[in-house]
């Protein structure tokens, strides 16, 4: 394969088999707002032509602070949208399948096959969609690269913000391994408005501040796909062993590794290993 000279900076770091390697990978992403952005931006500059994208939401002025290639017109257009005409404007060759609908809604029409992606992005708001996510990447053995953003808020107080990045599978470790999913969160996703009233009261937090959207800003999205990113091309081109969790702490200034082991006994990585020993039919 003749190399684009483009690339021929990246090819500096990881050879023309490493490029040719990125350019014939397919990747999706789940969650196109702040984070997700950022993705689809970077993982076109890296070469990728090969994107499935799956978003539900809306651009909004709120969203323009923070949502890489949108202007004020695009308001009310779907975020997979603008993020799929970045990518074309980067790439104009690639291969775009934009989903505007949920998660749920594009995995249960049976046209999102994951077990075709060399790597699933999630840059998801909630954790019963990164559950979904964690279960149907393990079951069909394809990796899955969590993103988040977080602001921590104290009685009116910032008093943390950064993120983190999930490299779940890529070695034995995941989410659920980790304990990064709001178990909590999780149970009410499942409940009905009257459970969910009683929770309420029981708690004592309104209901529409559990769920209302904390702030976000995009230098920090930025570093936490950039992490992503890195993490995924390390790896995929065999440059370095990834790592399974980082931490951005962006209120001090620095990027930490989880030392920590997973547990012996994981559903997920227990079926996504037993997922990538079957053999090809």
């Amino acid at each position: 394969m003749t190399l684009d000279p483009r690339y021929s900076r990246s090819v500096g770091l990881f050879g023309a088999s490493g490029q040719n390697l990125l350019s014939s990978s397919r990747v999706a992403i789940v969650g196109l707002g702040g984070i997700g952005s950022h993705l689809g931006q970077q993982l076109a500059y890296l070469g990728i032509e090969s994107f499935s994208l799956i978003d539900h939401d809306l651009v909004t002025d709120s969203s323009l602070n923070r949502l890489v290639g949108a202007t004020a017109e695009d308001v009310g257009s779907p975020k997979v949208d603008i993020a799929k005409r970045t990518i074309e404007l980067i790439q104009p060759g690639a291969d775009v399948r934009a989903w505007a609908s949920s998660f749920s809604d594009a995995s249960g029409t049976g046209s999102l096959d994951l077990s075709s992606f060399d790597v699933v992005f999630g840059a998801v708001d909630t954790d019963p969609v990164r559950l979904d996510l964690l279960s149907e990447t393990s079951a069909c053995g394809t990796p899955y690269l969590d993103c988040a953003s977080d602001v921590l808020v104290e009685d009116g107080m910032v008093e943390a913000f950064g993120g983190r990045t999930a490299f779940n599978f890529v070695e034995r470790g995941c989410l659920a391994c980790f304990d990064l999913l709001d178990q909590r969160e999780l149970r009410r996703a499942t409940m009905t408005p009257e459970e969910l009233a009683t929770d309420d009261r029981l708690y004592g937090v309104p209901r529409s501040v559990l769920n209302a959207r904390g702030p976000s800003v995009i230098s920090v999205n930025g570093v936490i796909a950039s992490v992503g990113v890195t993490e995924f091309m390390v790896w995929h081109v065999g440059l370095r062993r990834p790592q399974r969790l980082l931490t951005y702490r962006a209120d001090v200034g620095g990027v930490r590794a989880s030392l920590d082991d997973p547990p012996e006994v994981c559903p997920y990585c227990d079926m996504y290993e037993a997922r990538r020993t079957i053999e090809p039919t």
